[in-house]
């Protein structure tokens, strides 16, 4: 349990430029909610981030700003006011858990600049989250699991409801497996004529013993779908058919330890209604050598035109995407030694299609070590998309919508630390820089036939769409249980943002001018517990 939580020691989330329709995922670090959750698993359905997470209207207070004032606060994060967990497992090997958690009203104030007069912009509900799991252990490592999370919010008597199941049977000989999921989703409230309801279903089969495997995987969601006011979902209203063949050697031979070859087909479509989106095809080959390197190589490619249904935002809407391949590999050395190296690289372009669309990336990442008291990692990864087409808006009566044709370019540095001081103090230290910049050079109308046409000098409203984000995160943490129970943790923590229109090609120069005129936030946190 606990009661106005302060997660200040949490390492800081790592922020990217998101220009696709999809949200972006981060992990949960914070550790009341990543110990003892397993059971919460079943079902795909809780994100447990959806808990003390961004104000649902943050984003809208801009809008709401009357004539001379400013935002003064807009806080980041809901206040939890407390959370509740219960996990465990009867004798009958019955697994139980339940999660209640309530958050605050969440304010932004805003300040007249002529009169100094401030005022409050609610941006996020006083909040109830509940979930309840229950999972029995069956024979041959199988079981069979039920989940039910559910969302309140008060002021407007929202309410979003979402209960699974899910059941995992083996034959005796662990060779088989079939796994069964189904899902429904509702969402009621005094402004909604009907409850709001959708289901999904996922239904797999697979041989998971011996040299040669094969799985396969239906995964259905319908349009109304939707778990994402307690889960995270990246799309709905899609039909998934997975099919996968792998040959896995175990016994070393030659310079290898252990290999795997497979090869695995994608197939997607809309549910509602059927049309088809595309197929994808891939080969894997990877592995450990005998020396402990672990080297890999992935082969995929779309055979047909891509159906894009997502990228335009806008019912009735496709973007035909042209058939491409996409090539990746990789090589990691020996964790163990003082020294290792992580390498990995890829890189796209159509097949068979003459165009200027073509990508690629490569990422380095030295480790050292010294005994057992020391780590250092450095990470370098850049990232490039040439000729990249994607939306950039659309009219308010949603019967036009625009794309730009952009050179996307992404550059993120990395430093950690850790260094043990004996077995009951350690420091952390993590540095990152995140750098994106995107030119655009052209502008288009989608038409619904999924073919872009060129947008001509009237489309002024679609200048100026460049941009240039840059992300800096240090977090600094030390750890000391000077007794069994009781610790001392110091962190610091400095976080910096910044998106613009300015575009400056030489990293040094963007990095300087980004931190010298960017305000960010600097925490220092000092937290002393005492178990007495």
């Amino acid at each position: 349990m606990m009661l106005v939580p302060d997660f200040g020691e949490v390492m800081s989330d790592e922020p990217v430029l998101n220009l696709t329709p999809f949200e972006t995922y981060y992990m949960e670090r914070r550790q009341f909610f990543t110990e003892g959750t397993e059971i919460f698993n079943i079902g795909g359905v809780f994100y447990s981030r959806r808990i003390g997470g961004t104000p649902s209207k943050r984003g809208a207070v801009s809008t709401e700003l009357r004539q001379n004032e400013i935002v003064e606060n807009n806080p980041l994060e809901v206040r939890v006011l407390n959370a509740t967990k219960l996990t465990g497992k009867t004798k009958n090997k019955l697994g139980i858990g339940l999660l209640n958690a309530i958050t605050a009203n969440t304010y932004a104030t805003v300040k007249d600049t002529i009169t100094g007069k401030e005022r409050k912009i609610l941006t996020g509900y006083q909040t109830n989250y509940n979930v309840f799991a229950l999972r029995k252990d069956l024979p041959n490592s199988s079981y069979i699991g039920f989940i039910n999370t559910n969302k309140f919010t008060w002021l407007n008597h929202y309410t979003a409801d979402v209960t699974a199941l899910e059941t995992s049977i083996r034959d005796r000989s662990n060779t088989y497996r079939i796994f069964f999921r189904t899902a429904a989703s509702a969402k009621f409230s005094k402004y909604l004529d009907k409850p709001d309801i959708g289901y999904m279903y996922r239904f797999g089969l697979s041989k998971i013993k011996g040299n040669f495997k094969f799985s396969y995987l239906r995964t259905l969601y319908s349009d109304n779908y939707d778990p994402n006011d307690l889960g995270y979902l990246k799309v709905n209203n899609i039909i998934n058919d997975n099919l996968t063949l792998g040959y896995y050697i175990f016994k070393p031979f030659w310079i290898i330890r252990n290999w795997t070859i497979r090869a695995t087909a994608i197939h997607q479509s809309l549910y509602h209604p059927l049309r088809y989106i595309a197929t994808q095809i891939k080969f894997d080959f990877y592995g450990t050598l005998k020396n402990l390197t672990s080297v890999g190589m992935r082969l995929s490619y779309t055979p047909d035109k891509v159906y894009n249904y997502f990228e335009p935002r806008v019912e009735n809407f496709v973007y035909i995407e042209l058939p491409r391949q996409n090539y990746m590999f990789w090589l990691s050395t020996d964790y163990s030694n003082q020294f290792a190296i992580d390498l990995q690289t890829g890189f796209y372009y159509p097949i068979k299609y003459k165009s200027p669309q073509q990508g690629g990336w490569l990422l380095i990442a030295p480790r050292f070590r010294i005994g057992d008291n020391f780590l250092m990692t450095y990470s370098v990864k850049y990232s490039r998309d040439l000729n990249n087409y994607g939306y950039v808006g659309a009219t308010a009566s949603q019967d036009s919508v625009f794309f730009g044709k952009r050179n996307i370019r992404t550059l993120e540095n990395v430093l950690s630390t850790n260094l043990a001081f004996g077995p009951r103090s350690y420091l952390t230290m993590r540095v990152r820089h995140y750098w994106s910049l995107v030119n655009y050079s052209d502008y288009f109308a989608l038409l619904r036939d999924g073919t872009l046409v060129p947008l001509g000098l009237a489309y002024h409203f679609l200048d100026n769409q460049d941009r240039n984000f840059n992300a800096f995160n240090v977090d600094i943490i030390y750890k000391w249980q000077f007794l069994p129970g009781s610790e001392l943790s110091v962190v610091f923590k400095k976080q910096l943002m910044c998106e613009n229109q300015h575009i400056i090609l030489n990293y040094f120069d963007n990095f300087l001018t980004f931190y010298r005129h960017t305000s960010g936030l600097e925490t220092l946190i000092f937290k002393l517990v005492i178990y007495i």
